[in-house]
């Protein structure tokens, strides 16, 4: 009889434990995880709160067993009130700590607060337990579980399970965090590629095409030098075509060690006139290895580098007009008087405002800024004309392939 229920628990701890991993990339992480537990548990309802420390808030990624309404109200209205949360706000709170309500405060006088007479009273719960799965200096991230008088505090065995599961929560919560701030640079990256006025084309290990950014789908609609047909990227003009696809054949024949070479080709309009200059890149060594092709127009994309600059600095950074606008004129001017007295606002607001901005951005002073939105502007490129030696000699070392039909690449 004991065997059975040994095994009944540690197939139920095993279920939870694959529950956890089993969608940790996902939006809703923890909703099964939160369910299994509270089942597991016999718990009414649950959720995950993640209290921000500095801004003394709650947030609620995932809740169980509660209308969506009551779990906005607590957000809004009662985190502020509740008496089980200074627990987990305190010195000594670690990863994987176990609390349980009954010990923070006995319910006699939880009863007595605002917080159980106008929020845990209708949603019929009396005890609580919780297991921290996140701590640092900034943010707590928990695993909350309720019940009712009915059902009594949690039993022995009902922590004893919470603290198996434990290091499994902690150790879900830090990839978790790894995740999304691999997720934020992969959006800032993102937000940045498409600001280029350089047109980007990613290639499979097969030659297919899978990424563009903004401007070669701008390319691409034209129909003026590139198209994709049957999944693949083609030049339009034929010298081109020959031209670009032995540039990714050497690509991505390149060899396994060292850094792989660039492989230039010209590109042309349908009437044979170039268009552009075209490099071709293997981006690692190893096996079918992925190729980006760079295209840099002649004529570059249309707009101001301060306007495409800006747009830019607030879709990587997340800055408002205001705060783009500052970054922009600061990496100018380098004086934040003469910034401020150029953009029409006062002195004092300059400076709130570009705190602001070192927080977003990530650098502590006014140098890293600038050399931020200098890196960013140089990354963009210029939107003026290029020169009009397009062999590729001056302007760029890669040795373009010798001309296949068309017209010559010395013009």
């Amino acid at each position: 009889m004991g065997l059975d229920k040994s095994n009944k628990a540690n197939n139920e701890l095993d279920g939870l434990i694959g529950a956890l991993y089993a969608d940790l990339d996902g939006p809703e992480w923890s909703d099964a995880f939160l369910a299994g537990v509270c089942r597991a548990t016999h718990s009414s309802a649950g959720a995950f709160v993640v209290t921000d420390l500095t801004l003394q808030r709650d947030a609620l990624p995932s809740f169980y067993g509660a209308e969506t309404v009551s779990a906005l109200a607590y957000e809004r209205r009662y985190a502020g009130h509740n008496p089980w949360r200074a627990a987990r706000a305190v010195a000594h709170r670690h990863d994987g700590m176990i609390l349980s309500s009954d010990d923070i405060m006995p319910v006699s006088e939880l009863k007595q607060t605002v917080f159980y007479r106008d929020f845990l009273h209708h949603l019929g719960v009396a005890h609580g337990a919780g297991l921290i799965g996140l701590s640092d200096a900034r943010a707590v991230g928990s695993l909350t579980l309720l019940r009712s008088s009915q059902a009594g505090p949690y039993t022995t065995e009902e922590l004893r399970l919470l603290r198996s599961l434990a290091p499994h929560w902690s150790n879900a919560c830090a990839l978790r965090q790894r995740f999304d701030a691999l997720s934020d640079q992969h959006r800032r990256l993102t937000a940045v590629v498409d600001h280029l006025a350089l047109l980007v084309f990613l290639l499979d290990g097969e030659g297919r095409l899978v990424r563009t950014n903004v401007a070669a789908d701008r390319c691409l609609s034209s129909g003026l030098g590139l198209k994709v047909w049957r999944g693949r990227l083609m030049a339009v003009h034929p010298a081109s075509e020959v031209a670009m696809a032995g540039a990714v054949l050497a690509a991505s024949a390149a060899p396994r060690m060292g850094a792989p070479p660039a492989h230039a080709f010209l590109l042309r309009d349908p009437a044979g006139g170039p268009i552009g200059h075209a490099a071709v890149h293997r981006l690692h060594p190893g096996g079918a290895a992925p190729v980006v092709v760079f295209v840099r127009l002649l004529e570059a994309a249309a707009g101001s580098t301060s306007d495409r600059l800006r747009d830019a600095l607030r879709d990587a950074y997340g800055l408002t007009s205001g705060e783009a606008a500052l970054a922009e004129a600061l990496a100018k001017r380098h004086d934040l008087t003469r910034t401020a007295s150029g953009l029409g606002i006062a002195s004092a607001t300059a400076r709130t405002r570009l705190k602001a901005v070192f927080d977003k951005v990530g650098v502590e002073n006014q140098t890293g800024l600038v050399a931020a939105v200098l890196a960013l502007r140089e990354v963009l490129g210029p939107v003026s004309t290029l020169p009009s030696a397009i062999d590729g000699r001056g302007a760029t070392q890669l040795k373009y392939g010798a001309p296949v039909g068309g017209r010559s690449g010395n013009t």
